[in-house]
């Protein structure tokens, strides 16, 4: 839920979700919605930490997060964006002080650290 690359066919659909009220209310009725349909997880990408928050609270199975704030229960960075290879661009979500680092075992080893200590 969220931002959902593999649908969108505009570069300014990039963005984060849930800041209006109108989609805010959307993402956690669909968010209800398919815990009541019996998902074992649920993936957000994009959406405000604030939102992030609102759906750990009311939904019971694991919230996964790829640029959503430090609220869920685990963290996804796509490896593509880790290593600055990305389809359009580098998304805003990966921090450039990844990319002074040469080596992507390196890079993705910087990152799990940061993602347990830091979120």
């Amino acid at each position: 839920m969220g931002l959902t690359p593999q649908l969108i066919s505009q570069k300014n659909s990039f963005r984060k979700y849930g800041k209006s009220p109108k989609e805010f209310s959307s993402i956690i009725k669909i968010a209800q919605t398919i815990q009541e349909i019996g998902v074992k997880m649920i993936l957000i990408e994009c959406v405000t930490d604030l939102l992030a928050k609102e759906l750990r609270k009311i939904i019971n199975v694991p919230i996964i997060g790829i640029g959503s704030g430090k609220s869920c229960d685990g963290q996804i960075l796509v490896s593509y964006d880790i290593l600055g290879i990305s389809y359009n661009s580098i998304p805003k979500i990966v921090e450039k002080k990844y990319f002074k680092i040469k080596d992507f075992e390196s890079r993705v080893k910087k990152y799990i650290y940061n993602t347990k200590n830091f979120l």
